[in-house]
């Protein structure tokens, strides 16, 4: 019998969810099947890509991003990271300094920071 705690529900997509199984955290999709094992410590659902963390304290909390396979598309580097809004881009904060995450691949097929992280504070960032 499988045991897990569903966290929450991606409405957009209704196939992924992110899951806490013994402690750790992974993504299963609609048949309740592992899309990625619970191996974080913390997934959030960030719209189309999945936010994740290796730490276990705020403190050693390095996020990055992974995809449905559980592959990391943007490493672990930084210490707040936000949900993808319409546009692809999520804010994300290194150093207490804030930028934006882009989802949507270059033409390198990686996925890149199309804003530094410069600002001081969230409010500051104002995109058309």
């Amino acid at each position: 019998m499988k045991r897990f705690t569903i966290m929450a529900v991606s409405i957009a997509a209704m196939l992924f969810s992110p899951v806490i199984a013994s402690a750790k955290e992974g993504v299963i999709n609609s048949k309740g099947e592992w899309s990625v094992a619970p191996t974080f410590e913390e997934v959030k659902d960030t719209g189309g890509l999945y936010a994740a963390t290796l730490g276990d304290s705020p403190a050693n909390q390095s996020w990055g991003f992974i995809d449905q396979r559980g592959k990391w598309v943007i490493k672990p580097q930084f210490s707040y990271v936000g949900s993808f809004a319409a546009n692809g881009l999520a804010p994300a904060a290194q150093n207490l300094k804030y930028g934006y995450i882009n989802k949507r691949e270059n033409g390198s097929s990686s996925h890149s920071l199309t804003m530094p992280p410069i600002f001081p504070r969230m409010d500051s960032l104002r995109l058309a």
